[in-house]
């Protein structure tokens, strides 16, 4: 009996393998633009047809491991505090038995002040952080971009190879909610997913003067 519990036992983990194997796997966060998590967040994966759906635990996180590799797959974000639903398109999956990262950020700016999206880079390996895609009508323009490491301040010792952070500078020229879709990649590969994605969804609003 005890043998046949254990070769059960082997049999489904076996498959579980085998299955996890022939797909890929997608890791969402959730958090506002101070990384504070947002929790009970709905998120639904679409792709080829199929949709999945979830909410994001106390860290702002959930995972869904069944995602139809190299494919292209959507994201729908719908918060409980009344904010606009999130709708992001045109995102890869990656290759069988790999994971991919999305990051999503809601963050609230002033027209005319500026926004900085801050994100761990290592532009010695090929990768950097490239904009895919941004909404139609956006209130926010790309301006500037800019690579900090612990080496370029002051009375640190230079190190080849070293990672950072890159810095990109959006202004607010307009009112409303901008989404910017940002990708993590070698600008030389094609036809393949990035390593992951990060997702900024922003609202500009009137700047009140002080009384």
């Amino acid at each position: 009996m005890l043998k046949a519990i254990l070769a059960a036992v082997f049999f489904l983990g076996a498959a579980a393998s085998a299955s996890s194997a022939q797909t890929a796997s997608v890791s969402v966060t959730v958090t506002d633009s101070s990384y504070n998590a947002i929790a009970d967040v709905s998120v639904a994966v679409m792709s080829q047809g199929h949709s999945w759906k979830c909410k994001t635990d106390r860290t702002g996180k959930f995972s869904l491991l069944s995602l139809p590799p190299n494919e292209n797959f959507s994201l729908s974000v719908n918060r409980e505090d009344g904010t606009d639903p999130l709708e992001i398109k045109g995102l890869m999956a990656p290759a069988a038995g790999h994971n991919i990262p999305v990051s999503i950020e809601y963050g609230i700016i002033h027209k005319g002040d500026r926004y900085a999206v801050k994100l761990p880079s290592n532009p010695s390996t090929g990768y950097s952080w490239e904009i895919l895609a941004d909404s139609a009508y956006s209130p926010l323009k790309y301006e500037e971009r800019t690579f900090e490491t612990e080496e370029t301040r002051p009375g640190s010792k230079l190190r080849a190879g070293a990672g950072g952070t890159e810095k990109l500078i959006f202004k607010a020229i307009g009112l409303g909610r901008s989404n910017v879709l940002l990708g993590y990649r070698r600008s030389w590969e094609k036809g393949i997913s990035p390593v992951r994605y990060y997702i900024c969804t922003v609202m500009s609003r009137i700047k009140h003067k002080q009384k």
